[in-house]
């Protein structure tokens, strides 16, 4: 573990009581809106999420999606064993890699099922010299920054809640990612002097993500909703966060783990995927 601290009952996360019933019904959140800038939405972490109306979102797998990042946030600071004195920076980064991950492992089990097909704008991929495999696309952009309900815009709308006003230049960063994708810079998140993370995204994943499927998994939502819960989950971690860490490093932290991390091949980070 990379976290050399102990816990602390402040990460404590109250898991909701086990009562929804299991059911396969997606989010449905996949209506983008005009542009991966969109404004933000302004709710805290811990309260409401307002502004639905324009997704075609169902309250019923939303709330599910909110329990389930409750108890990712709680399953991962048990896994390292975290607290708010130290180590932070790290855990925003594992929320990042594993919201990012979940948008292309999705978006892999849809293409191994035939739901999906390697088409441009929705899916595309590339394969490397080596045999890497790298995918980009509008199913992966739309969860991570380009509709209401996405990992960035949840993000820094707890973000913005706290007093945050400046955020990521998405644009740039997709495009710096992409460009990275057949070097060694690749997936090596970018901050400023003096903020490190200790373990590079990918290998958070490595170590990390198989432990959170079932948490994923544990009220039904459909694997195309993994990153809401995920979403969710960085919205607490942010929060969590407020009094160390300024929210806009936080988001910053976030995307720059998770747009590399939505572009790997599952099968290079699980074994049995």
């Amino acid at each position: 573990m990379y976290f050399k601290t102990k816990r602390t009952s402040n990460l404590a996360v109250a898991k909701a009581q086990d009562t929804m019933s299991p059911t396969s019904v997606p989010l449905r959140a996949n209506v983008p809106i005009a542009r991966a800038t969109a404004r933000p939405m302004s709710e805290p972490a811990t309260g409401p999420v307002g502004g639905i109306a324009d997704t075609q979102l169902d309250e019923t797998p939303l709330a599910r999606a909110r329990t389930t990042g409750q108890d990712l946030v709680a399953h991962l600071a048990e896994q390292q064993d975290a607290t708010p004195e130290s180590g932070l920076e790290n855990f925003l980064g594992l929320l990042g890699a594993v919201a990012g991950f979940s948008t292309v492992y999705a978006l892999v089990r849809r293409l191994d099922d035939g739901s999906l097909s390697l088409r441009a704008p929705d899916a595309m991929q590339v394969i490397l010299p080596n045999g890497t495999k790298r995918y980009f696309g509008s199913f992966l952009n739309r969860r991570l920054a380009e509709q209401q309900i996405s990992l960035f815009n949840l993000a820094a709308g707890t973000a913005k809640s706290l007093g945050a006003e400046r955020f990521p230049d998405l644009p740039e960063l997709f495009e710096r990612v992409a460009q990275s994708a057949t070097s060694a810079d690749f997936g090596v998140p970018r901050l400023p002097d003096g903020i490190e993370i200790d373990t590079s995204p990918e290998t958070m994943l490595t170590r990390y993500y198989s432990g959170c499927l079932p948490v994923l998994g544990r009220y039904g939502l459909h694997a195309d909703d993994y990153f809401a819960a995920c979403a969710f989950a960085v919205q607490r971690g942010i929060a969590m966060s407020k009094d160390r860490i300024n929210p806009e490093l936080s988001v910053r932290i976030v995307m720059e783990c998770a747009v590399p991390m939505s572009k790997i091949d599952p099968r290079a980070v699980l074994a049995d995927f």
